[in-house]
């Protein structure tokens, strides 16, 4: 179990204590100077609770600038922040683009406590020009279990627009030795970008690319060899398509690769009329899978309107939870969160049996964009939304559902959460990266405009979310201590805990599902579709849950 409270009633409960002691101390000032000692004590005590509660949603104070990081390497230019990953000692690296004569790849590294980390070749940030002269253009990136970095993304060709592929030694030179002096560039017919990239356990990379033709797009599945050639055993030359009928566009917007090797691939679909959140499903060799959905693809718009997908991850029940956008009228757009089996099926629980759920803050014209979500340990979902006032002003959103689809009215105000810039300072762009942390905060990541310069930055929020203070209302709610070892694991791993473990998931460092088992043992092999890297055991048993870092190092 885990208890949620809201802000204002710490503080009201807190600020009722303060009242009290402020009375009892008028009234002993001249009568006991010990009592009156002990009662400043308690005081200064609470105060120290108000400091460090760590209130779920609110801003991480030790973090940034009160809680809000913005970063650029230069004022003169402006940067284009794309992705971001959490590094097993707690840093994290963000990429994306830096404009210039012409525009360039950029990854930055920082601190835990977001402050500039300069183990770049010296510096916080590296610049990478993949094609020189040319536009070159970033959209994912991904860490490698040894540290090295791919930058995945597009530039201009020969003829057309290409695949770009760079790899990152871990101080931030450029990898010479991989591919064609650090890249790979890849040539799928028209133009085409990479837009999400994942290492597969045996080493293979998996890229998730659009293809861009004459006013035409589609998906298309990329894999290639650990040392960047292309992998043949994947749909014959490593380049897998993915068509819908009636099609005319198709954007990839996220893939899943779910154990076994099977592949799930999330979309926006379009007819040239009515936009769809698309998903097929493919299997290790890079073929259709036709059991999923209907005719090998599931296609879903809300309510016969336009539906836009946004992000996707597989929960700890082994379902898909797609974050979207419904395009309503009057310029109103509504938050969405689908819930969908892996057999491309909706969930007949969630949402009251619905398997969908769309959030409108009201029906004016404002958009509440669902941008992203991360289940949390006590198996709510945590959703990151882009919220457009009706004067155009953009918000941080933040809203919890419970396991059943129910918006948590406990949290925050009403359910919500609302974080606005200081528009004399900065405006955000667009959030669109989160990323939880072991200590129980997460990282949302996205594009600010600078109010001073109007240049674009990065920008990063570090929100409280689960709280961990070792305080007697939240101990009674966590689980018992349990050991995993070894750690760390290679084939295997175990854990010793004094009560019965019931579940067992396996989760990586960006709140995804990497594997699960049902409890009936202490040992558990794991799958060799993991790979190598930082990973979250999460323990349930009769007593509560529990969560332990552990590394897979094959």
């Amino acid at each position: 179990m885990f208890v949620l409270f809201t802000h204002s009633a710490i503080n009201a409960r807190i600020g009722a204590l303060f009242e009290s002691l402020r009375l009892i101390l008028g009234g002993i000032l001249c009568q006991n100077q010990k009592i009156m000692k002990k009662a400043i004590l308690l005081c200064t005590m609470l105060a120290g609770l108000v400091a460090n509660a760590q209130v779920p949603g609110t801003l991480d104070s030790s973090f940034g600038n009160n809680g809000v990081m913005r970063w650029t390497s230069t004022t003169a230019v402006s940067h284009s922040p794309k992705d971001m990953r959490l590094l097993p000692d707690g840093k994290f690296m963000m990429a994306g683009e830096v404009s210039g004569s012409n525009q360039d790849l950029l990854l930055a590294k920082f601190k835990a406590n977001g402050m500039p980390d300069s183990s770049l070749q010296g510096a916080s940030y590296g610049m990478y020009d993949p094609l020189l002269g040319a536009d070159d253009n970033m959209y994912c990136m991904e860490v490698l279990p040894d540290g090295k970095v791919l930058l995945g993304g597009s530039a201009q060709g020969a003829n057309d627009i290409d695949v770009v592929i760079y790899k990152i030694n871990t101080d931030g030179s450029v990898d010479n030795t991989w591919g064609n002096n650090g890249k790979v560039v890849i040539d799928a017919g028209d133009n085409e970008t990479a837009m999400k990239i994942k290492v597969m356990p045996d080493g293979k990379i998996l890229i998730g690319c659009t293809n861009y033709g004459n006013n035409t797009s589609n998906m298309v599945m990329v894999r290639l060899m650990a040392d960047g050639t292309p992998d043949n055993t994947f749909s014959g030359d490593g380049i897998s398509s993915i068509v819908f009928v009636g099609q005319t566009q198709g954007n990839l917007v996220d893939m899943e690769v779910l154990p076994g090797g099977n592949i799930i691939v999330l979309g926006t679909i379009s007819d040239g009329v009515l936009a769809q959140i698309g998903m097929a499903k493919l299997n290790n060799a890079g073929q259709g899978m036709p059991v999923f959905g209907v005719a090998s693809k599931f296609k879903f718009s809300l309510d016969g309107k336009s539906t836009q997908a946004t992000n996707m991850i597989r929960t700890s029940k082994n379902k898909l939870l797609i974050t979207g956008v419904q395009k309503k009228a009057n310029n109103d757009d509504a938050g969405v969160l689908l819930m969908v089996d892996t057999a491309g099926i909706m969930d007949n629980v969630f949402a009251s049996g619905k398997g969908v759920i769309a959030y409108d803050k009201t029906n004016l014209a404002e958009d509440d964009r669902f941008a992203d979500v991360m289940e949390m340990k006590n198996g709510y979902f945590f959703v990151m939304s882009n919220y457009i006032d009706i004067d155009n002003k953009r918000h941080l959103q933040c809203i919890v559902f419970d396991e059943s689809g129910n918006m948590r009215l406990d949290y925050g105000n009403s359910g919500i959460i609302l974080h606005s810039p200081d528009v004399s300072l900065f405006t955000i762009g667009s959030l669109a990266i989160m990323i939880p942390q072991p200590d129980g905060k997460v990282l949302i990541a996205g594009g600010a405009k600078n109010t001073a310069t109007n240049k674009n930055e990065f920008l990063v929020y570090r929100l409280n979310l689960e709280n961990k203070a070792a305080s007697t209302v939240v101990s009674a709610t966590v689980a018992p201590q349990v050991k995993i070892y070894p750690n760390p694991a290679s084939g295997y791993f175990s854990i010793s805990t004094s009560t019965k473990v019931d579940e067992v998931w396996m989760v990586d460092a960006s709140g995804r599902v990497a594997a699960q088992w049902a409890g009936t043992n202490n040992t558990y092999a794991i799958p060799q579709t993991v790979a190598n890297g930082l990973y979250y055991i999460k323990v349930k048993s009769a007593d509560g849950q529990s969560v332990s870092p552990i590394n897979i190092n094959r």
